[in-house]
């Protein structure tokens, strides 16, 4: 009788694992299978940051919500960022005349660049093709009674090493043509000679007092003349002031 019994208990015992069986869930081959969500994987007891918009921009990566292809990168240290290579430069550097008269044998091509000039805080921004800053400098536009004309233009084929302007007998070195009669060019001089200089244009960088033309030190003109080339976009319009960014751009006094 009692092994009839114990016979019982384990055929019940056997079917029920067998019908267990049955019904478990057997991953196909070949196919993933869904997994419930872990933690983040951790390396040396250290838990990983999972890539988040604010991780991103801390890190200069791309963010998940931004456009493929574009970075939101940190401020560089001005003391070494070389689109302000100016204000690392001495009043003499800035303003010198190297002697040269020679005119561009080739006029530079639109390689891409895009030129912002900002007549509220009086700066010019050239950002390069993949949108980083190539320069940045404090400039001088127009004063309310002659100001620079706003709007969206393509510089233009007009560039010039040491022209002058013959209504105001003064000179400029290296011009470079923004639209018609408005260009891009150095702090002024009485004589096509550096030795000439018109002090109270380079103290009037980063203020609001040409004649409609955008003021600039010699070695930013310069760059803008042999770099930047016809066709490329130049905006010119207002923007919130920014006390801080003019503060980093500060040149040295005039002598």
């Amino acid at each position: 009788m009692k092994k009839s019994i114990i016979a019982a208990v384990c055929t019940t015992a056997v079917l029920a694992c067998v019908s267990a069986c049955k019904n478990e869930e057997v991953p196909k081959k070949g196919v993933p299978q869904s997994q419930s969500p872990t933690a983040s994987p951790i390396v040396s007891g250290v838990p990983q940051l999972q890539s988040t918009p604010e991780t991103a921009i801390a890190e200069g990566k791309p963010s998940p919500n931004e456009p493929a292809g574009e970075t939101t990168k940190p401020p560089q240290n001005p003391d070494t960022n070389p689109a302000t290579f100016s204000t690392r430069m001495t009043y003499e550097e800035l303003v010198a005349d190297d002697g040269g008269r020679e005119e561009l044998r080739e006029l530079p091509k639109d390689d891409g660049y895009t030129i912002e000039v900002d007549l509220t805080n009086c700066i010019v921004t050239v950002f390069a093709p993949d949108g980083s800053t190539a320069l940045q400098a404090l400039c001088t536009v127009g004063k309310e009674e002659t100001p620079t004309p706003s709007g969206e233009f393509k510089m233009g084929k007009q560039r010039e090493r040491f022209g002058i302007f013959d209504k105001y007998d003064c000179y400029a070195q290296y011009w470079s043509q923004i639209d018609g009669e408005i260009f891009f060019h150095s702090v002024l001089y009485d004589e096509p000679d550096g030795d000439t200089l018109i002090k109270g244009t380079y103290k009037n960088l980063g203020r609001s007092t040409s004649h409609g033309c955008v003021r600039l030190t010699v070695p930013d003109a310069k760059w803008i003349y042999e770099n930047v080339g016809v066709g490329s976009k130049v905006i010119v319009h207002e923007k919130e002031e920014d006390k801080e960014l003019k503060k980093l751009l500060k040149l040295p006094k005039a002598d």
